[in-house]
Formats: C-alpha cells, sequence, structure tokens
C-alpha cells in the first residue's frame, strides 16, 4: 500500500496556506517557464551582452566582472591556462541576485573551469585556485557583491574525455569562455542526456541531502545573510528533486524553467499510488524556479519572508528544512526503487533498500573508492581504519556508506530542529572513517553528524572515493 511504502503519508504540508508562493507571484512560475523554453536561456541581453541573469541591470554589471575574474585568475596563474569557463546558473541564464540597499547579494555560486595547459600540475593549480576563490571573494565584496566564488581546475583533455554525467552535459551545453581560447569547447565531446547514468541521479539527490546537516544548529542567533543562505539550500533540494526524478522518468532538461514544466507535466501523469507526492512537489518546484530565476524580497517563496528580522526569520527557515525533509524522504524512496528497477514491487524499509542500492556496485567501484581513501594521509592515520576498510570493502564504496548513515540522519532531522535528540542505533560501525569521539552534548546523532560533514567535506565533495 502506498502508506507501507512511504512510511508517512501526509497531506498537502501547510507550505503556502493560503499559497503566498503562488498568490503572491500570480502565475509568474508558467509565464517564466514559457519565456525560458521559447527564447533559451542563451538569448542576449540589451546592448548585446550575454544573459546571465533575468535581470538586465545586474546582467551589465556582471558581464564585465565574470571578464575580470577570468583575466585575474590567469594573470595570477604560474602557468597561464588555455582557458577560464564560466559554468553553473550563471552560464545557463539562471544566476541568482537579491538587492539589498546598495549591495547584491549572489544566491547561487559563481563557478568556473579553469582549464590547464598541458604540463600543469593540476594538484598544485587546484590549491592555487582554492586559496584564489577565497581572495575573489573579498574582492567582489569590496565591490559591494556578496558571493562564493567556486574554481576548478582541469586538463585540456578533459573535455575530449569526459564521461557523461549531469555536470559535464551542462557543461557542454551551456559553459562561456570568459578567458582564452573561445573556440575551446567546439571540439569537446558531446553525448546524448539519454547517457547520463541514473547512478549519477542518485549521488546529486544523495549529496543534497546530505548537505542538509550543515543547517541543524540554526537559530536566530545567526546572521541573516546565513539565513538566507540555508534557505537556498532549501530551494536547490526542491529543484535538484526535480532534476533526479526527470533523470529517472527520462524527461530531463537542463534549465530550470523547462524541469518545471516537464516535472509539471510528469505529476499529471504519476499515479497517487506511484508518486504521492507528485502534485505537491511540481506546485512547490514552480515556486522554486521562480524565485529562483527572478529572486525578490516582495514574494514569500515556500511562505518564508527573507526580508524579515533573524528571529522570525530562522523560524521560518527551520520549518521551511523540516517540511523539506519529509517531502525528500518520499522522493529519497521511489528514486531509490527505481534506481534498483523495483518500483513495480517497491521495498518499503530504509534499511533495506539502502543495503539493496549498495548491492548494485560493482565490486571494482567499491575496491576503487577505498584505495582512494586509503591513499589520503589525514584518512588512513586514523587509528581504526585499516580496521573498518576490511570489515566495509565489499559492503559498499566509501561514499554509499556516507549516503547511508547521512540519510539516516537526515531523515530524523525535523526532531532535531525541534530541539529533541533522537536516538540511533548500530550507524557508526557503517561509517568509514571516524574523526569524533568526544561526547557532543552526550548525543550519538550529533556525533554522528559531524563525522559525516568531516568525511564529505574531505572525500565525497570533490572526490570519487
Amino acid at each position: 500500500s502506498v502508506q507501507a511504502w512511504c512510511g508517512t503519508c501526509p497531506p498537502k504540508l501547510g507550505l503556502y496556506g493560503p499559497p503566498p508562493a503562488m498568490n503572491d507571484m500570480g502565475t509568474s512560475a508558467a509565464n517564466l517557464i514559457a519565456e525560458q523554453t521559447r527564447t533559451g536561456s542563451d538569448r542576449p541581453a540589451a546592448g548585446g551582452a550575454p544573459l546571465y541573469t533575468h535581470n538586465a541591470d545586474a546582467d551589465q554589471r556582471l558581464h564585465g566582472i565574470f571578464q575580470e575574474i577570468g583575466g585575474r585568475v590567469a594573470d595570477r596563474l604560474p602557468t597561464p591556462p588555455a582557458a577560464v569557463l564560466l559554468t553553473g546558473s550563471f552560464a545557463r541564464g539562471e544566476g541568482s541576485i537579491l538587492r539589498d540597499k546598495d549591495r547584491l547579494q549572489v544566491l547561487s555560486d559563481m563557478e568556473f573551469i579553469v582549464v590547464s595547459s598541458r604540463g600543469t600540475d593540476i594538484n598544485r593549480a587546484q590549491q592555487f585556485l582554492d586559496e584564489e576563490a577565497h581572495n575573489t571573494g573579498k574582492y567582489l565584496a569590496r565591490q559591494g557583491i556578496e558571493c562564493e566564488v567556486e574554481f576548478n581546475s582541469v586538463h585540456r583533455d578533459y573535455l575530449n574525455r569526459v564521461h557523461p554525467a549531469i555536470f559535464s552535459y551542462e557543461l557542454m551545453a551551456h559553459a562561456r569562455t570568459v578567458w582564452g581560447d573561445a573556440r575551446i569547447l567546439t571540439a569537446a565531446r558531446r553525448f546524448p542526456i539519454s547517457a547520463i547514468p541514473r547512478w549519477d541521479a542518485w549521488r546529486l539527490l544523495n549529496n543534497r541531502l546530505l548537505e542538509q546537516l550543515q543547517w541543524a544548529e540554526i537559530s536566530a542567533r545567526w546572521e541573516v545573510r546565513d539565513l538566507r543562505a540555508a534557505f537556498y539550500h532549501v530551494l536547490k533540494c526542491y529543484l535538484d528533486m526535480a532534476t533526479v526524478i526527470l533523470i529517472f522518468a527520462g524527461h530531463y532538461r537542463s534549465r530550470y524553467g523547462e524541469r518545471a514544466a516537464a516535472l509539471e507535466t510528469w505529476a499529471r501523469a504519476a499515479t497517487r499510488e506511484d508518486a504521492p507526492f507528485a502534485e505537491d512537489l511540481a506546485e512547490r518546484v514552480a515556486a522554486c524556479t521562480t524565485f529562483k530565476l527572478r529572486p525578490d524580497f516582495g514574494v514569500r517563496p515556500l511562505g518564508v519572508d527573507l526580508s524579515a528580522e533573524p528571529e522570525r526569520l530562522s523560524g521560518e527557515v527551520r520549518r521551511a528544512i523540516a517540511e523539506l525533509i519529509r517531502m525528500f524522504h518520499l522522493v529519497w524512496r521511489w528514486a531509490g526503487n527505481a534506481f534498483i528497477g523495483t518500483t513495480g514491487r517497491p521495498v518499503n524499509d530504509d534499511l533495506a533498500l539502502q543495503n539493496a542500492v549498495m548491492r548494485t556496485q560493482p565490486r571494482r567501484e567499491k575496491l576503487r573508492g577505498w584505495a582512494k581513501l586509503a591513499l589520503m594521509p589525514e584518512v588512513r592515520r586514523r587509528p581504526d581504519f585499516f580496521s573498518r576498510m576490511g570489515r566495509l570493502l565489499l559492503k559498499g564504496s566509501p561514499r554509499y556508506l556516507i549516503y547511508t548513515v547521512a540519510s539516516n540522519l537526515c531523515f530524523r532531522l525535523p526532531e532535531v530542529l525541534n530541539g529533541m535528540t533522537p536516538e540511533l542505533t548500530d550507524q557508526e560501525e557503517l561509517l568509514p572513517v571516524t574523526f569524533v569521539h568526544e561526547p557532543v552534548a552526550d548525543s550519538a546523532w550529533w556525533r554522528l553528524r559531524d563525522d559525516v560533514l568531516s568525511g564529505w567535506r574531505l572525500f565525497l565533495r570533490n572526490h570519487w572515493a
């Protein structure tokens, strides 16, 4: 039954009531989706500058900034790169910017790929770029722009041998050269959407879920800027839930507006038994898409007033996170069953589903993940690492083991946000490596959460362990 599969299948979770996300925005979500589908995200802005956002004034300013960032990083690298590429939301024309008095708050990161010349030491280049990203963020802050900047270094050959994945598809479809060889992408490897593997969608879903653990300590003591950042992660979670569903359903689109429209079509066709969350999720994704494309303090996406004072805003963001997790749990179970091919007879138990997912991993993939961990000095020097590796080596890769623990933690996050301390058993033995041994508030949940976040930042976020 649906109730047995979903555990608890609540009705509408009361995000809007009456729906501020739809009432305040009218039909703007549908209009934006139709506009983006009709024109594409690469249409030029006024004056011939590329379109980075749906804000013409911001576009004019950003055009010069992106060119300057590309030139700055190229000039500062010991070996000049072949090109600097803008990727992510801004490359697709979907960057999110809020104007707060005389400052611009960039909600989506500025993401760049630095294509190194042949012979460049990629690891050394990445260390330099990590520092340069920090310095660029400070430089932008002095210009009145609050933004996180990310540089990733790749060899030129990377573009010719890129593997099918969501990121690489969007890179090939939308990346823009802001410095260097403007034709560098013309010879890059191309592949159809259908080549994107399902495991990549499963990884994306679990990465977004894991990131929510960062907000367990959210409180009124946080600054408004940090509370808004937490809410933006909620918004991104909804958008990426749509991405994952559309990958599994065979209807993926690379632009947010097109995804929202495709999800709405999918939701209308989905049965209540197969996907009881479908219509509710499509409604929220439409509201999140509208805000993502045209952020505005005057609207209340998901019922959250981003102009509120910290005490009120923190409460609204905590509520939004709790409601997100309840929806995420339903989508996670649906996606897990789609991943292992049991949608006709779904696995109803979380633990059984997690184990079934890990059994889909080829042995070679598990061994490769553990080998990469063993090569990291900060990991292999942990006192119990090799004993853990011997016990867990064939159960799952470090990534999938971390996902297992993280999902169990996240599904209890609403309780934590309400001040409770969930009881968890037998979770620590699944961790590929532990970092925290001191009691944290006498709670296994918090200790496990810190271990998961430490592992994620060290060997999952930008690695294939």
